[in-house]
């Protein structure tokens, strides 16, 4: 069985963001491989954050119920409710690793047999990871 892999909405947005030049064709090919192993998890949070930015935020908006439909596909994935001490500690790892998406920090918290640094890497090189 293959580990279970948390996935940071900046994946998402940019995995949707057809605008977005190198960093969608990156994001395209790292989340096609938690669909084909069945192994990506979410949080509310993520999904939340996936959908304002990709209806708001991008160059190139998705319609509303085009993002609605992106979103309920990721429900089938298990989408996980972060909680107050995930939050905490996901603060404590940012300030201590600098990293600079704390839903990463929580998903090193939740899943530490696979953290996404390997997602960070590729979208973000220049990012201090562990």
């Amino acid at each position: 069985m293959t580990a279970p892999l948390f996935v940071d909405s900046n994946v998402l947005i940019y995995a949707h963001h057809t605008s977005a030049g190198d960093r969608h064709a990156v994001a395209k090919r790292l989340i096609a491989n938690p669909w084909r192993t069945r192994c990506g998890i979410l949080s509310n949070q993520v999904l939340q954050e996936f959908y304002v930015n990709v209806t708001r935020k991008i160059a190139a908006p998705l319609a509303h119920a085009e993002a609605r439909n992106v979103v309920r596909r990721y429900g089938a994935w298990p989408v996980v409710a972060l909680t107050v001490g995930d939050i905490a500690e996901a603060s404590e790892l940012e300030e201590r690793r600098r990293l600079q998406q704390s839903a990463i920090g929580a998903a090193i918290h939740l899943h530490p047999e696979r953290p996404t640094y390997e997602l960070l890497a590729a979208l973000f090189p220049g990012d201090d990871a562990p």
